[in-house]
């Protein structure tokens, strides 16, 4: 969580919703995690991951539907963004 800018604090206060995971969705998270040093930035922040690294991550991970894995990826990218963006406010 440090590495994206969020802390413990974040969520202090809120019961997360269960989250039950498939086989699919476990790969995408840890592309997700993978992902954790790719992030692109600029003076404001972070602003997207560097997508050069998928191909080998899908290949490391073995992948089988990739444009699944991207689109999951890409939600939780936003929503970490959106997250990072209001801890800079």
């Amino acid at each position: 969580m440090q590495a994206v800018g969020l802390t413990r604090a974040d969520y202090e206060g809120e019961d997360p919703p269960e989250v039950i995971f498939d086989e699919s969705m476990m790969q995408s998270w840890d592309i997700f995690c993978a992902m954790g040093t790719q992030w692109r930035s600029a003076g404001a922040g972070a602003y997207g991951f560097d997508y050069n690294v998928l191909p080998m991550l899908f290949r490391i991970y073995k992948i089988d539907d990739e444009e699944m894995a991207l689109n999951d990826l890409r939600i939780m990218e936003q929503k970490a963004l959106e997250m990072m963006q209001a801890n800079n406010k």
